[in-house]
């Protein structure tokens, strides 16, 4: 609400001076330095694009990864040797897969995207990036150029071991014999196309427990800070019993993407303050043994517990002792305006300098609204 006095709208403007700081050549080089370590140590420690911190495949997984690039060259160490099939040079991610019953290995690679081309390479037995050796099974048919639909992986049905590049092969390899205990590793690529994918293991072999991250009801909040924006503060902490729901040696973790909650970075605090209204989160249970995990979603709501309203604009004489009488609706707990007045029963307020005027209110559950 704007009030003019005599018709005149005065504006009012904040100047903020810029200060620029003269930092010493050596001084900024060591700032550099600094901050070049501790960037490549946050990033090599939270990426999949590298065999050393490959995720664990522990049953079917929809990852929601978007593959970005690629890390260490793994091929340069003299223990490993590049798929024969192809580079695998676009958009890398590696994962790693622990056999704990015998049984065969076999699982599609499901892309989001129908006119995507994921390639793969598995290797091992190995539990050791540095010695992979030689790629026991290589795919990089192109499905478009085959006239075969986006679905790659190992079955039951095939007898080779390599396809691809281009037209050659239909983007399935034959199984593998697993026996419990080992490890192979399964390298990802995106060679064309964009979006995610998931993993459905079809196989007899059997993979380490997977927890479970139990669903739990959306959180719905009225707007309870000083700001009523749709903003406001959740206490996500209180749903983890509901999550892990009795299960030992799981931790579980809240992340703002489903792509942040596979690579389990950037995690929320357990007292978080949404930042879009509607907001999904995603929370990941991780067992602390095996490093599997389970990830499921919910929703953060924030209401408008009640609406308020202030009158129009207001027109008062600067030649007069006139003043202008505010009110909003009475019946509720508390009352902040904006030129600083408040209190319990404050539904009103008389104003003799314009200016815009608003009033936060709230009710006697704490929720706010505002008038203005």
């Amino acid at each position: 609400m704007y009030i003019d006095l005599g018709f005149l709208k005065v504006n009012y403007y904040l100047c903020v001076k810029n200060k620029v700081l003269l930092l010493k050549p050596y001084i900024v080089s060591i700032l550099f330095s600094l901050l070049w370590v501790f960037t490549t140590s946050d990033i090599k420690a939270q990426t999949a694009n590298d065999c050393e911190f490959a995720i664990p495949v522990c049953g079917d997984s929809n990852f929601g990864l978007e593959p970005d690039g690629v890390g260490f060259d793994e091929f340069s160490l003299p223990g490993n040797f590049a798929p024969p099939c192809y580079n695998f040079s676009n958009n890398t991610i590696w994962f790693s897969i622990s056999i704990v019953q015998t049984g065969f290995l076999t699982f599609d690679i499901v892309p989001d995207n129908p006119a995507a081309d994921y390639d793969f390479a598995v290797y091992g037995p190995t539990t050791d990036c540095k010695n992979l050796g030689q790629s026991i099974r290589c795919s990089s048919t192109n499905p478009q150029a085959a006239g075969v639909t986006a679905l790659t992986g190992l079955n039951d049905a095939e007898t080779d071991t390599s396809e691809g590049p281009g037209a050659d092969g239909n983007g399935y390899l034959s199984r593998i014999d697993a026996t419990a205990g080992e490890t192979y590793y399964l390298l990802i690529d995106r060679a064309l196309g964009d979006d995610g994918f998931s993993i459905n293991m079809t196989g007899t072999a059997g993979f380490p427990e997977q927890p479970i991250a139990n669903a739990t009801t959306n959180l719905s909040s009225c707007d309870m800070d000083d700001a009523v924006d749709g903003f406001t503060q959740y206490d996500l902490g209180a749903l983890i019993s509901a999550i892990e729901n009795g299960q030992t040696n799981v931790a579980t973790s809240f992340h703002s993407s489903l792509n942040d909650a596979n690579l389990n970075i950037n995690a929320l605090g357990e007292i978080y303050t949404n930042t879009s209204n509607p907001e999904t989160i995603f929370y990941r249970v991780t067992n602390t043994l095996s490093d599997c995990s389970d990830i499921n979603q919910l929703e953060l709501n924030t209401t408008l517990g009640f609406i308020v309203t202030l009158p129009q604009d207001v027109l008062i004489c600067t030649n007069t002792n006139d003043v202008a009488v505010l009110t909003t609706e009475a019946g509720y707990n508390f009352y902040q305006w904006s030129n600083g007045e408040s209190g319990p029963d404050l539904y009103t307020i008389t104003v003799t300098q314009g200016g815009m005027y608003s009033v936060i209110v709230t009710d006697n559950n704490g929720c706010n609204a505002l008038a203005q």
